[in-house]
């Protein structure tokens, strides 16, 4: 029964608190407001009533049922539930992230919301918040997560979207994910809506099953996409992702989809993937990490969040306590100096430029042939971080951390930005693990010829500058070589440059570093600097966001080991008209 209920009309709004509540659990309650509606009211503002609803006030769990607005009668009615108080916490420093992440439910012109839906995918998200917590502080980024924005209830703001299609018009597919944001940003405006964050938008779609269904379901840039199926909820979990203690629930979860909703959010956060180390994988403590194949463990067998990443979200926009500047233009170079494997360990050093404080330098195994540890590749890549001394940086890895996957390597070495940017390189050589000495090590066809001595003996179209010289393609000044584009007229393409070794070596494959305006360098050797032989070309895809920074690395392997002495690199295209620039060529050797 209810012993009092207090109806409050505050301007234009209408507040029915129940004081007090017994054995009305799973009621539904029919509340018949008649008003005026002012003359004049629009369709759109007629929508943002039935939108809105009404809210709940103090902690019972309300859920609206339906609701009808005809006229000047407005009909609503609700589910309550008074043993539903919403009382779960996440950050408690939630309040204090100055960029909060926005959280939309999208839901297809066919599809009713799911029951229950905000409370589920809020508790779920803040539960969240506390296992990233865990881990942040654990590698030494202090106890922080992300920010959320939370309703009155402490529920998590969550916008709710109708779709235009019915859901078979968003199949997986970037052209539904980008429909599905085009329809977000207009539901914003036309409803006078404000993004709490512009750059981070995670977009979950209610579906009406968890079983055949097709929809966005991935990282796109720094949005995410993830779904919402019916009794998706903290309690299908196994065990406690925070603590890994059993929950009691022993049925099989039979899903990896609310693993998959976390992996995919932080994709959208900026996070790559990364698996995990050998002795992590046999750690409880530790498990499967989360942007590896943890997204089918979360909830069911240990699951934990990398160093890397942690040191990725560290520096993410929605994780700052600081209103300041987040991934505007930056400017930086990396250059990989050492990869010496001795027995047992690999060491990996280098140095670095950048216009930004670099915060953490991960250096990263990935298992050949990938390149990246985006899209569908870096699953099973290995990463360990340091921290960087001054403008350089080293750590030393044991082989044996390596050794649970029989994979041939490649080593990508990533510097972390205050502002969130991030600049990598990927090293050609290519390692295989081999059994030495009772122990694993690695073993590599890369060596770098030593280029102390090598001379340009062409290149006429170079700019007149010591800082553009063409010597510094091969030298290790952080300076590149830029053809002339002053005084005009300009040299036209192509743009020539010989390389003199000074002796013959035996080249396995070539190495350019490069800006982003040059789009194709065909390559030859030559044995005496007369007779030429064509071994290739390097294609180039251009980006005028990277325009200027160095590091950006293409490798063409030859078919077979070729003696030769005099390199010959031809720039045939440009993104910039005529212009072109090089930061760094280097020739390897088999080993």
């Amino acid at each position: 029964m209810l012993s009092s209920v207090n109806i409050e009309i505050e301007g234009n709004t209408v507040i029915v608190a129940f004081q007090q509540i017994d054995d009305l659990i799973g009621s539904t309650v029919t509340i018949n407001i008649e008003t005026s509606l002012r003359e004049g009211i629009t369709v759109t503002e007629t929508e943002t009533l039935n939108r809105n609803g009404f809210q709940t006030q103090g902690r019972f769990y309300v859920g609206t049922v339906g609701q009808n607005i005809r006229s000047n009668l407005i009909v609503l009615t609700a589910q309550l539930d008074a043993y539903a108080c919403f009382d779960v916490v996440g950050d408690p420093r939630n309040h204090e992230y100055v960029y909060k992440l926005d959280v939309v439910l999208f839901v297809p012109s066919d599809v009713t919301p799911n029951q229950g839906w905000r409370r589920r995918i809020s508790e779920l998200m803040l539960y969240h918040q506390r296992f990233v917590m865990k881990w942040m502080e654990y590698w030494g980024y202090g106890p922080k997560s992300f920010g959320l924005p939370l309703d009155e209830n402490g529920m998590v703001d969550i916008v709710m979207v109708r779709g235009r299609q019915p859901l078979a018009s968003y199949p997986y597919s970037t052209v539904s994910a980008n429909a599905m944001i085009s329809e977000i940003n207009q539901w914003y405006q036309t409803h006078g809506l404000t993004r709490h964050n512009p750059n981070h938008l995670f977009i979950i779609t209610s579906v009406p099953t968890r079983f055949n269904i097709s929809v966005p379901f991935f990282g796109f840039g720094r949005n995410a996409f993830a779904l919402d199926f019916p009794g998706m909820a903290r309690a299908m979990f196994n065990i406690c992702p925070i603590t890994n203690e059993r929950t009691g629930n022993d049925a099989p979860m039979g899903t990896a989809l609310i693993g998959g909703f976390h992996h995919e959010m932080h994709h959208g956060l900026g996070l790559p993937h990364a698996g995990n180390t050998r002795s992590q994988a046999q750690n409880p403590q530790y498990g499967v990490s989360l942007m590896g194949h943890g997204n089918s463990t979360y909830g069911r067998t240990p699951t934990f969040f990398t160093h890397a990443c942690a040191a990725i979200l560290n520096v993410s926009r929605v994780s700052s306590f600081v209103r300041r500047p987040f991934y505007n233009a930056t400017q930086a170079s990396l250059i990989i100096e050492q990869t010496t494997v001795a027995g047992h360990y690999i060491t990996v050093g280098g140095s670095f430029t950048a216009s930004e404080n670099v915060t953490d330098v991960i250096v990263r195994f990935i298992r050949y042939p990938e390149t990246s540890a985006g899209g569908a590749q870096g699953y099973t890549s290995i990463p360990f971080v340091t921290r960087p001394i001054g403008n350089t940086f080293e750590i030393t890895v044991p082989i044996w951390e390596l050794s649970h996957r029989n994979y041939n390597w490649r080593i990508h070495t990533e510097i972390v930005m205050e502002n969130g940017a991030r600049h990598s390189r990927l090293s050609p050589a290519v390692y295989r693990r081999v059994w030495h000495a009772n122990g694993y090590t690695l073993e590599t066809d890369w060596n770098r010829i030593d280029r102390s001595n090598w001379q340009i003996v062409y290149s006429p179209d170079t700019q007149d500058d010591p800082d553009w010289a063409v010597c510094n393609i091969i030298t290790d000044n952080n300076l590149a070589w830029h053809s002339r584009w002053r005084p005009t007229p300009l040299p036209p393409l192509p743009h020539r440059i010989d390389i003199d070794m000074q002796q013959i070596h035996n080249v396995s494959f070539i190495e350019i570093v490069h800006r982003a305006d040059v789009a194709n360098v065909n390559l030859y050797l030559s044995q005496d600097g007369v007779t030429w032989v064509s071994v290739g070309y390097l294609r180039i895809a251009t980006n005028a966001n990277v325009s200027g920074y160095p590091g950006l690395s293409r490798t063409l392997r030859l078919a077979s080991p070729m003696n030769a002495r005099y390199v010959r690199l031809v720039v045939t295209e440009s993104a910039r008209n005529t212009e072109a620039s090089i930061w760094n060529v280097f020739v390897h050797s088999p080993r």
